[in-house]
């Protein structure tokens, strides 16, 4: 007499090897979204680092050469401060004070604007470091930021056009 179905042992492997195939999915799903997180973070602080350096290019552009000074000590790594020439920035008309300043406790970058409070406008700044040619008046800018481990490095030179 012939039976139809599927025995004890028949169901257990198949239960078992379903469950092993589950799992390797479920653990290269795991895998993949630390991935992809890990990658969020890093072109994150990228992109942070880019638009800081682009503000700070837009807003030196116009400095006045003479007032250009870089300082360090005490908190801070590196003080990057100016006189911007002509109102160009829209919240304070004539000259006006501004600095860039690496907070060394946290690694963000700050912006001061006329002795305002400070503003951070980037995170996971690993160093900061500015050099100033008094005979091109250009400003060399270089960013360093770091994302479990990976150092990733920006820089841009500037000319000041201001008087």
């Amino acid at each position: 007499m012939k039976r139809s179905g599927f025995t004890l042992v028949e169901l257990i492997i198949t239960i078992v090897m379903g469950g092993i195939i589950f799992l390797a999915m479920g653990s290269q799903f795991v895998a993949e979204s630390r991935f992809r997180a890990a990658l969020k973070n890093e072109i994150s602080a990228l992109e942070e680092a880019r638009l800081a350096i682009n503000h700070m290019a837009r807003t030196m552009r116009f400095a006045v050469p003479s007032t250009v000074t870089i300082t360090s000590g005490g908190n801070y790594s590196i003080v990057l401060g100016a006189e911007i020439e002509g109102g160009h920035i829209s919240s304070v008309p004539g000259r006006s004070p501004v600095s860039y300043r690496r907070y060394a406790a946290d690694n963000t970058l700050e912006y001061i604007l006329s002795g305002g409070a400070p503003a951070v406008i980037a995170s996971n700044i690993t160093d900061f470091n500015c050099t100033w040619d008094n005979t091109k008046s250009e400003l060399t800018i270089k960013l360093t930021t770091e994302v479990k481990g990976e150092r990733n490095y920006l820089e841009t030179k500037i000319r000041a056009l201001g008087p």
